[in-house]
């Protein structure tokens, strides 16, 4: 067989500075394309949210929470996307996605730091997704010590794995994710903490950024990469 690899690095996050992702590639009777893209936000301008996004809300209840570039503080400071503020409670989730869609089969990675919330903490990173309602979403919650994976199909919640983990939650962390087919490897801190299978979102979707309630979270050094096969 034929192996053409294609490799393209799309801009999908305008007012982020674009660095080349690792390509990846399949044997195939097609061709087969490896795109990719990082952002750290160091371009990106502060107090005002990145090109390619867009607030919405799951179960939302008319009050959006407030996204945008900040300054992030701490030992080492940067840029980053933070949800700064919100009054939303309860199964509400703030989401922030990305307006373009990506391919099925997908790895993503993203600093996470937990700012602060009362009801909750943290947050996670979401794919396949074709709106606000329907999505798979991994996140951690430092509150509840633990890292889950949900599906969420019409704005309703079905966990598909939980795993205890303790994790400082001034500090940023590092959640990962590679989907094949119907089968989701989530890491943390660079760690295989579970996988998981189901098939109800299967095909190319957008990506993004989650919360859950009144978690205020900051978000940097987002890694995404995709394979597409075209056929001959």
């Amino acid at each position: 067989m034929n192996k053409l690899f294609g490799i393209c690095i799309i801009g999908l996050l305008g007012g982020c500075k674009l660095n080349h992702a690792a390509p990846t590639g399949a044997e195939t009777t097609g061709v087969v394309r490896a795109l990719g893209v990082a952002a750290n936000f160091e371009d990106a301008v502060v107090d005002a949210l990145p090109d390619g996004w867009k607030i919405v809300e799951t179960n939302g209840t008319g009050t959006p929470a407030t996204w945008k570039v900040v300054e992030s503080g701490g030992k080492d400071p940067n840029r980053c996307v933070a949800l700064t503020e919100t009054k939303n409670r309860g199964a509400t989730f703030n989401v922030l996605l990305s307006k373009s869609e990506i391919g099925a089969d997908c790895e993503l990675s993203i600093k996470v730091r937990a700012d602060g919330g009362a009801e909750d903490q943290g947050g996670g990173v979401l794919w396949r997704a074709s709106g606000a309602n329907d999505y798979y979403v991994a996140r951690w919650n430092p509150l509840e010590k633990n890292l889950r994976t949900y599906k969420v199909e019409r704005g309703r919640r079905t966990m598909l794995s939980s795993v205890d983990v303790e994790a400082d939650p001034k500090e940023w962390h590092e959640l990962g994710i590679r989907a094949r087919g119907d089968e989701y490897e989530i890491s943390f801190d660079r760690k295989r903490v579970a996988i998981v299978d189901d098939a109800t979102f299967l095909g190319a979707g957008h990506f993004g950024l989650w919360t859950k309630a009144d978690a205020t979270t900051s978000f940097d050094d987002l890694r995404v990469a995709w394979t597409e096969i075209t056929e001959r």
